[in-house]
């Protein structure tokens, strides 16, 4: 279970250690590229390159636990960069000083800089999302626990799991357990001042604006879902792809281990990340052959080893399995994914209800048909864009989570637009609008969420009123036997104080062989059905399921929403006859 026995101030002050860690090697690698060393492409290209080498050593039984003395290495290293730079956070403390009088002369810098603190406030609040209590962190938990990757067949939702989750397995070792979601506050607005500090006044405002007023943000800063941080590490390789007329070997590599480290925390970026990868190999082309080198051993690096575990996984061999373990069915139904009725691009927009308003991105694309330029790096940004937007909706999911990413995209575009082009105060108004409108989000957020950060008391409660399925899996871990292996069919997994067995493979018929013959291997003893789930349809655990231990116990779903209203479901765990597997009839 993931509640941390220590103080949750200590786990925010430990992840932000390993960022500093992070950041620290990732400056002195581009400094070795003659590459200005920002804080936003330090913390990228760090990450990126140290969760990838341990991810290659959690292949192997033997090197697996090296991620312990990692973490403690990052923690050091995290503590000697600050120590280091304490000159530095002296001058920053310094120039808030200067700036404070712009903070009250200037609504706009002032609604900006409150939205970039309170984005990172909530991401120390406990961990709540669904999809993070099931495999982002689920994943590592199983791995720490197994000292294995969870197999296909155990496990669908298993084979997601890529350097993000080791990089969450980091935070889990020593109980930094908001590590993944606090990454993609500090991310954001590392970015956002990357972007800007050369710029003054309105211009500034209005790209801090429009990257930090979509509603999709209340969902990407308090998740441990890699959504936010990799379309961050995007837009930065777009940037560094457009901003030079011709690119050297160094920048290509750079480039490269953005893009193919964000690939790896979530596949679906080979789309985006290959349209920047593409347009960056022939700018760097022109000027040298070794570009060929630098793209294949980065390719080697980055994608060869998780390449041979999935096709090792792979049911049948095909030219996906390289990239992907999972059958063709279930990544279809992904593709299928709405989280808002409405048809594209009218999702991107418009919430279908008040409890969907974190689905949208806002209304900044409009803002794009108001530009008239001639600025060639400015059409080139667009014209990247378009074409990552066609591929995402042709080939990915067209959602505003996805859609984000091109928010940040555009905001480059920006960038490269002088003031006297394009009106930014004007428009400061209408994103002021939407702003003020997020920041009242996040600001219920921060009062729902935040206490947490405070004890490990209020923590428990705020898991309770917000965090999916947690008081339903706090009761079967109390109420299971120590030696309990569990088939569950709750799917926040994470939150099991015992071993478990997904159940996301019971909606696929054709793997039930495959699926009974890996779970007889764990000789599961009881199973937590939810809402008689496992016994509603068609494939079910026949004579395996035995008589009931415990429950039924009935529980209301927890939301972080206050316009989405939990309904009540019901939790029974039932014995489990293991030794009746693959076959779940007894002999007679």
């Amino acid at each position: 279970m993931i509640l941390s026995p220590i103080h949750p101030f200590f786990g925010v002050i430990t992840s932000i250690l390993i960022l500093c860690g992070m950041i620290h090697f990732g400056q002195k690698l581009l400094t070795r590229l003659g590459h200005q060393t920002s804080v936003v492409a330090a913390l990228g290209l760090g990450m990126v390159l140290i969760s990838q080498s341990l991810y290659l050593l959690t292949l192997n039984k033997i090197t697996i636990n090296i991620i312990y003395p990692a973490a403690m290495c990052l923690i050091f290293m995290g503590t000697r960069y600050m120590y280091v730079n304490r000159s530095f956070l002296f001058s920053i403390k310094n120039a808030w000083g200067n700036q404070s009088k712009d903070l009250v002369h200037n609504p706009y810098y002032l609604l900006s800089v409150t939205l970039m603190i309170s984005y990172v406030l909530i991401s120390f609040s406990p961990p709540t999302n669904a999809d993070g209590l099931h495999y982002h962190l689920g994943i590592p938990i199983y791995l720490m626990r197994s000292q294995e990757w969870p197999p296909l067949n155990l496990w669908l939702h298993g084979s997601y799991g890529g350097i993000g989750e080791v990089f969450n397995t980091l935070g889990l070792v020593i109980y930094a357990i908001n590590l993944g979601a606090i990454i993609q506050s500090i991310s954001l607005v590392a970015f956002c001042y990357f972007f800007t500090n050369r710029f003054d006044g309105n211009k500034r405002c209005f790209i801090h604006l429009y990257i930090l007023s979509s509603p999709i943000l209340l969902f990407l800063t308090t998740t441990q879902k890699y959504q936010l941080f990799p379309q961050v590490i995007t837009a930065l390789a777009l940037y560094f792809t457009v901003s030079e007329k011709k690119i050297d070997k160094r920048r290509f590599f750079l480039i490269c281990c953005l893009l193919m480290g964000a690939v790896q925390l979530k596949m679906s970026f080979i789309l985006t990340g290959g349209v920047i990868g593409l347009w960056a190999f022939w700018k760097a082309f022109r000027d040298t052959k070794l570009v060929f080198v630098i793209g294949l051993i980065c390719f080697v690096f980055f994608f060869m080893p998780r390449g041979i575990w999935n096709l090792g996984q792979a049911p049948n061999i095909e030219l996906k399995s390289f990239f992907t373990p999972l059958p063709t069915e279930f990544l279809n139904s992904s593709l299928n994914y709405r989280d808002n009725k409405f048809w594209f691009p009218f999702n991107l927009f418009i919430p279908e209800s008040l409890g969907k308003i974190t689905t949208i991105v806002g209304f900044q694309f409009l803002l794009l048909f108001l530009v008239r330029t001639k600025n060639k790096k400015f059409w080139e940004t667009i014209a990247i864009t378009l074409t990552g937007m066609l591929a995402v909706y042709l080939f990915g999911m067209s959602i505003g989570r996805f859609f984000y990413e091109f928010i940040l995209w555009t905001a480059v575009a920006f960038s490269f637009l002088p003031e006297k082009e394009f009106k930014f105060r004007r428009y400061n108004r209408l994103l002021f609008i939407q702003g003020f409108g997020i920041f009242l989000g996040v600001s219920y957020g921060i009062i729902s969420l935040f206490p947490g950060f405070f004890s490990v008391a209020w923590y428990e409660e705020v898991m309770h009123r917000t965090a999916w399925e947690f008081s339903a899996a706090k009761w079967a871990n109390q109420s299971l036997p120590e030696n309990a292996v569990v088939i569950s069919g709750l799917t926040s997994v994470a939150l099991l104080s015992h071993e478990f067995i997904p159940t996301d493979w019971l909606a696929y018929k054709d793997m039930k062989k495959k699926y009974f013959q890996e779970i007889g291997l764990k000789k599961p003893n009881f199973i937590i059905v939810k809402n008689n789930s496992l016994r509603s349809i068609d494939l079910d655990f026949g004579e395996c399921v035995g008589e009931k231990y415990s429950g039924p116990e009935y529980f209301k779903d927890a939301t972080r929403n206050p316009f989405n209203s939990g309904k009540e479901y019901s939790v029974t765990i039932y014995r489990f006859y293991s030794n009746l597997l693959p076959t779940c009839k007894k002999n007679k």
